[in-house]
């Protein structure tokens, strides 16, 4: 009798452990499923939020293109004829533009047949320019600097404003 009621505790005390075994599992496995959820969830969340983000295209207006016809008499001198110089209106070159935009200069000497993007050396006279807001200025000069010029002759500025931002 002894043995049987030592044989019953030792399976009463092995159900008890595997009783409390499996409810500790089960527990376990709660959380991991709660959990899993939890991740499943902020998962699909991220997934909707990112998906729901517009891209932004920012539309830039094309390049404007204009034309100023130049006389030979608008030209003025200075530094004792060594530099003639004239200045084209822009009103389109505003603070903004002169800030973020760009402006490219051509002459045409032959009335538009071909136009020659400045710098440019034409007839041993370089051209070059600069601009800011409210104008362009062109400047003439000798090849190397330092030789008085003629006037240069009546010609024809394409003006190209590049937007950008």
């Amino acid at each position: 009798m002894l043995r049987e009621y030592k044989a019953n505790h030792i399976k009463i005390k092995f159900e008890f452990i595997l009783n409390l075994f499996i409810k500790l599992w089960s527990v376990h496995n709660k959380h991991l499923c709660i959990m899993k959820k939890i991740l499943f969830l902020l998962v699909i969340g991220g997934a909707l939020i990112t998906a729901s983000c517009t891209k932004q295209y920012n539309s830039v207006e094309p390049n404007q293109t204009v034309f100023a016809n130049i006389a030979s008499s608008n030209w003025g001198t200075a530094n004792a004829g060594i530099t003639d110089t004239v200045v084209i209106n822009t009103p389109q070159i505003d603070g903004y533009f002169n800030k973020y935009g760009n402006v490219s200069v051509a002459l045409t000497f032959d009335g538009g047949t071909t136009y020659e993007p400045i710098p440019y050396v034409y007839n041993n006279i370089s051209y070059s320019y600069i601009y800011g807001v409210g104008g362009i200025e062109l400047y003439a000069q000798s090849a190397n600097g330092t030789q008085v010029i003629t006037t240069p002759p009546a010609s024809t500025a394409k003006i190209i404003f590049s937007p950008s931002n």
